[in-house]
């Protein structure tokens, strides 16, 4: 009896036949996780940012801002990246003895960041007065169902909302 060492060429079309269609199922899924561990990932980097700026205001006594930076002063543009910054001079402008205190890179991709707000303010008794808003992170599409969402109030608590998000 002759033994076979190998595989033959249906076998092998077979196999490659059956991992296309496996592939084909997971892959939708794989980017479903993806862009929700992308979302998670992104809002918890904000509301640390957002936690950073109330601590540095209550802790130094300063009021602190929270917003995106053209021409060093706050604009509209959350996907452009915020930065986090003491505000003892002009209000919501990076200028004079006002410190740097950390930024936030830009959204990539087709994401989006969205805030009800041109700028976010801490007093240095920890209040946001004045400020109350909600952060929004749509990863892909404006409507996706891994997006999320960070809710200020005006007594500068921070909390992820449990509503559905988008940011239309």
């Amino acid at each position: 009896m002759k033994s076979s060492k190998g595989m033959t060429l249906v076998e092998l079309m077979v196999t490659l036949a059956v991992m296309a269609i496996l592939s084909a199922i997971a892959l939708p899924s794989f980017q479903t996780i993806q862009s929700a561990s992308r979302a998670n990932a992104r809002i918890s980097e904000i509301a640390s940012a957002i936690q950073l700026a109330r601590n540095y205001a209550v802790s130094y006594g300063v009021r602190v801002s929270v917003c995106p930076l053209t021409n060093n002063c706050c604009s509209n543009d959350w996907r452009a990246g915020f930065s986090v910054f003491t505000d003892t001079g002009s209000t919501a402008c990076l200028d004079g003895d006002d410190e740097l205190i950390t930024e936030f890179p830009a959204i990539t991709g087709t994401d989006t960041l969205k805030f009800s707000r041109s700028s976010l303010r801490f007093l240095p008794d920890g209040l946001a007065s004045g400020y109350n808003g909600t952060f929004r992170y749509c990863p892909e599409t404006a409507d996706n169902p891994n997006s999320k969402a960070l809710v200020i109030s005006n007594a500068g608590r921070i909390r992820l909302s449990k509503d559905a998000t988008n940011c239309k």
